[in-house]
């Protein structure tokens, strides 16, 4: 029996590829599409595919997938959208959006030619999960009261204050960490653990706050670097201030956190909140970088009302490269749907942006060879501020840490260039090899 259906399913597939006109093309279960608030013009539309993964959808593409029902053929799907909404989309040309974009997406069913559903790739190149959404629950329906609109604007306007009078008082440089007593420093890093916990349970309240539903908080690493993050997905249904919300939801809370340090401060005189305060300001400055896909990168994308900001900007990118050496290049689509001041930005995001990460490369190569000269030396302070207390071997040991970091991250991005150098070379000798025995 089970080769019997096989053979089926061969043979529907193979009068489908005769045929493409008979294609009954069908949608998988739960599948939802919401209105998108971007700035695009036409409205842009959000299918969300279950298991987390979603997709952005034109105004055009949306009439298409309201029309697949597992009973029209293609040939009928295009006739219908000419008639109903004047879109002429031929027969051949919706079996190919099925096969390359809905079926790929999760969003149709993948046995219509063979093709198996593809797993949206995530920013994050590992992620592990901390804390589920039913040992989330209870702080995120306690701390939502915190974004209504009066209460929010005070409690951020209380941290700031309190931002400003913290810098008048303590005009003092930047604490050194080899100051600190071990004690001290132990007491910083957990403070300092439980306000990046704070940080993320700030997204995850907006989000109860607006009613989209959140999944999980968890550890992950991102572009080397090891990370919290929150599966806050379901945010994209929200309007675009409800997403920022969200997005600075986390650095709102660890800004709420700043008084409360200061006045633990005075009350026990230990340097180690003062070390957190600190820290905690380089982290929002951190945080809020709009080039790297952390809050910044978010928030910027929802104030502009542009998705994908990286994936828009080097569209651009490459758009404006051919032109430039005269090759033919399509303008992206975008550029015709936004309005003249949003392109003026998203110009402008992108030049900086390029400018970022040219600048990070040279500054991390920069570090890269300083670290593998000065390598010998390291492994020497480490064994002498053992002498030296408690602070300077934590100071050192840090130090240390953080070059083999530099060392690891740069080895890594070399590694995997060199790899795709190789793999192209490879691909390109099977094409020269198959040229030659054709």
């Amino acid at each position: 029996m089970a080769k019997l259906h096989n053979h089926e399913n061969k043979r529907v597939k193979l009068n489908n590829d005769m045929f493409p006109d008979r294609l009954v093309p069908n949608l998988l279960n739960e599948i939802e599409i919401v209105p998108m608030d971007t700035a695009f013009h036409p409205s842009r539309y959000l299918v969300k595919a279950g298991e987390g993964k979603n997709l952005e959808i034109s105004e055009t593409y949306y009439h298409l997938i309201g029309l697949i029902d597992g009973k029209r053929s293609v040939e009928e799907i295009s006739i219908e959208l000419k008639e109903k909404f004047s879109i002429d989309i031929p027969p051949h040309e919706i079996k190919r959006i099925i096969e390359t974009s809905l079926v790929s997406s999760g969003i149709a069913k993948s046995d219509l030619n063979g093709r198996k559903t593809t797993h949206s790739r995530s920013y994050l190149s590992y992620k592990h999960p901390l804390l589920l959404q039913r040992s989330l629950l209870p702080f995120t329906k306690m701390l939502q009261i915190l974004f209504e609109k009066h209460l929010f604007t005070f409690l951020v306007s209380v941290a700031l204050v309190f931002e400003i009078l913290f810098y008048f008082v303590f005009r003092d440089p930047l604490i050194s960490i080899i100051k600190i007593s071990g004690n001290d420093l132990i007491i910083s890093y957990i403070v300092f653990f439980l306000s990046s916990l704070f940080h993320e349970l700030g997204h995850l309240s907006a989000c109860q706050r607006y009613g989209a539903l959140y999944k999980e908080m968890g550890i992950g690493i991102y572009f080397y670097f090891p990370v919290f993050y929150s599966d806050v997905t379901d945010a994209w249904k929200l309007k675009r201030k409800q997403r920022a919300v969200v997005d600075f939801g986390g650095v709102y809370f660890q800004l709420l956190l700043l008084p409360f340090l200061q006045v633990l401060h005075v009350i026990t005189g230990s340097a180690a909140f003062i070390f957190v305060i600190y820290f905690l300001n380089l982290n929002i400055a951190a945080t809020l970088n709009p080039f790297l896909r952390f809050d910044g990168y978010w928030l910027l994308s929802d104030l502009l009302g542009v998705p994908n900001l990286r994936k828009r900007s080097k569209e651009m990118v490459t758009y404006w490269s051919a032109s430039i050496f005269r090759k033919r290049a399509k303008k992206p689509y975008f550029m015709s749907k936004l309005q003249e001041r949003t392109l003026y930005y998203l110009f402008t995001y992108t030049i900086v942006c390029n400018i970022f990460f040219i600048f990070f490369a040279i500054r991390l190569l920069d570090q890269f060879t300083l670290a593998m000269f000065s390598y010998h030396a390291l492994i020497n302070d480490v064994a002498v501020s053992y002498r030296e207390g408690v602070g300077a071997f934590f100071s050192s040991i840090t130090k240390f840490f953080f070059v083999n970091f530099i060392i690891f991250s740069v080895g890594l991005m070399i590694s995997r260039w060199l790899w795709g150098v190789a793999n192209r070379i490879i691909t390109v000798a099977k094409r020269m090899r198959m040229v030659n025995y054709s």
